[in-house]
């Protein structure tokens, strides 16, 4: 089954926290089925772990950028930020681990887990979700989402990122006749079978589809366009 989950942080952040939390849950058809209500302490050693790990990101991949360029033009360039020459791989995925581990433990936080235990009544791990997180802040948008455990028990979620605010554009109509099913249906011999009933059941399907009927020698055919 196809759901949708809405997740709305208000106008929260991470040094505040987000007083106000609702989650919608619902259906491609009734996306309001369901509304819960909490909050989310504020969680200033995330946004510190986030910006440690964006400083060592950017350090390693800057020295790694200039090695190369050093390499491919026999030039020689050092890198003088103490402290972040010496930045590897392990150190950020060592720091990404901690902040994947501060992340659920907020999302676990007494505050929250009014949401979590409902969303898990509400969906089964077959479900294939939808989940739009809605906040306006640029931290909480920079957040890696996608490590919830939450999304280890659903496999089937996918997670998209919206401003708290928005309207939807005018689409233009869509000419359903342009892109209508073509139904040719190929009557043949009819000597010994009723095929009364076959034709009356295409016929029903003509408000939702072309159907031309033709007579040949051979059995009855249906070819779709």
């Amino acid at each position: 089954m196809s759901r949708l989950v809405v997740l709305s942080l208000g106008q929260g952040n991470l040094r505040d926290g987000c007083a106000t939390v609702t989650a919608q849950v619902g259906e491609a058809s009734n996306p309001y089925h369901m509304k819960i209500s909490a909050s989310l302490p504020a969680a200033p050693k995330i946004l510190e772990l986030y910006q440690n790990w964006q400083a060592l990101y950017y350090a390693f991949y800057q020295r790694l950028s200039c090695w190369r360029n050093s390499v491919e033009t026999d030039d020689y360039l050092e890198i003088s930020e103490v402290g972040l020459t010496h930045v590897s791989e392990a150190d950020i995925l060592k720091l990404s681990q901690k902040l994947s581990k501060r992340l659920n433990t907020w999302l676990d936080s007494k505050e929250f887990r009014k949401i979590d235990r409902q969303l898990r009544t509400q969906l089964k791990p077959s479900d294939e979700i939808r989940f739009i997180i809605e906040t306006n802040d640029p931290l909480l948008r920079r957040l890696p989402w996608h490590l919830w455990e939450f999304f280890e028990d659903y496999p089937y979620g996918e997670v998209a990122l919206s401003a708290t605010e928005y309207q939807n554009t005018n689409k233009l109509p869509i000419n359903h006749r342009k892109y209508q099913l073509k139904i040719l249906a190929i009557f043949g011999n009819a000597q010994g079978i009723d095929i009364s009933h076959d034709r009356m059941f295409l016929e029903k399907l003509s408000h939702r589809a072309e159907i031309k009927f033709s007579v040949s020698n051979t059995n009855i055919l249906c070819f779709l366009d």
